[in-house]
């Protein structure tokens, strides 16, 4: 874990970045299906929560969000399948 925090500090200073968390960034992103399908379940009494089953039909777009040090956000974006003419 030291090494990772030292290596930061390198890279920060080498970047000129310490205390300027407002210049630093991280982004994620995550696959949503638009038609996720439920399916029934035969299981035991003790488990109340249906589960959901993901259907190979539908199509997945891309949630990417993108927030800096500060806690300010870029708004998020979805990215969906695009065509090739």
């Amino acid at each position: 874990m030291q090494s990772y925090f030292n290596n930061l500090k390198i890279v920060l200073e080498e970047n000129n970045l310490l205390g300027k968390p407002r210049h630093i960034y991280n982004s994620d992103e995550t696959g949503i299906q638009a038609e996720p399908k439920q399916r029934d379940v035969i299981a035991g009494i003790e488990y109340f929560k249906p589960q959901s089953i993901t259907s190979p039909k539908s199509s997945t777009a891309t949630l990417i969000d993108c927030v800096n040090a500060l806690g300010n956000a870029v708004p998020p974006y979805f990215v969906f399948k695009g065509q090739i003419s």
